[in-house]
């Protein structure tokens, strides 16, 4: 596909997994010529790994130019930019704009700069749900109320993540037949299976340590080893309830080891070493460390929230549950019953990933829409 792409985004890095990357670099592998205008601070993530902070200017990324600006002001993840954003988006003379989260003011002035350009834009929609906490729910309605409201009118095509994504597109007025849903995917090079004679029986949770993360399994934690004497829990991340991680791992030294946060390349050595994922969101968006952990070969107990109920295939790569600690507890000790059945579930984990969750895949799936997009224009 010979085109100029020109992305608009608050935040890019390639250090905490940002799926962005591998989607727009497959995207180079198949000719298109990519731009990324975003900010020069760190992606918002608890995973972070020492300093996150880009130089200012252009820099090429495998392939993909990444042009850096300063901003204008940042509450959290919300970045707001000056008229240079729009001004390097104009100069830039994309064939098609693509943005993330109707929300964010980089969409905003994606739609600015494809009314001036007359070309299309295709917003990818990740979160399903207006935020929940005041400090964010405010500002967001107002947004929307204010600079916002035109965005999703402004689009010519959507893709959603999953069908909560595109169910809250529905909700915002955007007509069906406009909406593609195609997930995100996995680096397949870096998360791989092992040989299943090195696994050990290891419960794994990677992730933030935040209420909507592990507030539904911390509670039923010690049941678990209760019942499961010769299974460990290793935890990967940081966050809000780091403390009391460390304080389960200080009472139970001999099966919780609280590890912190790793380089991305040491998850996948960790996954494979495991025998089962637990990911007990409350919300979840999609579900990236789920689906990487799938790649590796691991069967995963999901509560049935958000992506999770895309990237889990009930019963055959793993266990949905419903959002309630005793419901984690009883999932877990289901799939940790039965060797046979962990073993089972682990070969069409890796099996259902190849076919469904792979970059070149989910790359010529979003370009599809992106040709959809011109032609429509």
């Amino acid at each position: 596909m010979n085109v100029r792409l020109v992305v608009t985004l608050p935040f890019f890095s390639t250090r905490v997994g940002q799926a962005e990357y591998y989607l727009y670099k497959e995207m180079v592998r198949a000719g298109v010529e990519v731009h990324i205008v975003c900010s020069d601070q760190p992606y918002p993530s608890p995973l972070q790994k020492g300093s996150d902070f880009f130089p200012l200017g252009e820099e090429d990324v495998d392939g993909i130019v990444v042009h850096r600006l300063a901003l204008k002001k940042r509450v959290g993840e919300w970045a707001f930019f000056g008229r240079d954003y729009l001004e390097m988006v104009l100069e830039l003379a994309p064939d098609i704009l693509h943005t993330h989260e109707f929300r964010y003011h980089a969409s905003k002035l994606a739609v600015q700069a494809g009314k001036r350009l007359d070309v299309p834009v295709v917003l990818t929609q990740h979160v399903y749900h207006v935020p929940v906490t005041w400090y964010y729910r405010v500002p967001f309605r107002a947004w929307m109320a204010t600079a916002g409201y035109d965005v999703l009118p402004s689009c010519s095509r959507f893709v959603a993540l999953g069908p909560a994504q595109k169910a809250y597109l529905l909700e915002w007025g955007v007509s069906p037949e406009l909406v593609s849903i195609i997930p995100s995917g996995v680096d397949s090079s870096l998360f791989k299976p092992g040989s299943s004679s090195k696994r050990e029986k290891v419960l794994l949770y990677v992730g933030s340590y935040q209420d909507r993360k592990l507030g539904l399994f911390l509670p039923v934690l010690e049941k678990f080893l209760k019942e499961r004497v010769d299974w460990k829990v290793v935890f990967v991340g940081k966050g809000e309830l780091e403390e009391k991680v460390d304080t389960y791992a200080r009472r139970n030294p001999d099966q919780v080891t609280n590890v912190g946060v790793l380089a991305r390349e040491e998850v996948p050595e960790l996954m494979a070493r495991s025998m089962l994922f637990v990911q007990p969101s409350r919300e979840e968006i999609f579900g990236l460390s789920a689906l990487e952990a799938q790649a590796c070969g691991l069967p995963v107990v999901a509560t049935r929230e958000g992506g999770l109920r895309t990237i889990v295939e009930e019963g055959v790569t793993g266990l949905l549950v419903e959002k309630a600690p005793m419901a984690v507890l009883a999932g877990l000790l289901k799939a940790t019953k039965d060797p046979k059945v962990i073993s089972s579930m682990s070969k069409s984990a890796v099996t259902r990933v190849k076919k469904h969750f792979l970059w070149s895949d989910i790359s010529a799936h979003t370009l599809e829409v992106f040709n959809l997009a011109m032609v429509d224009k």
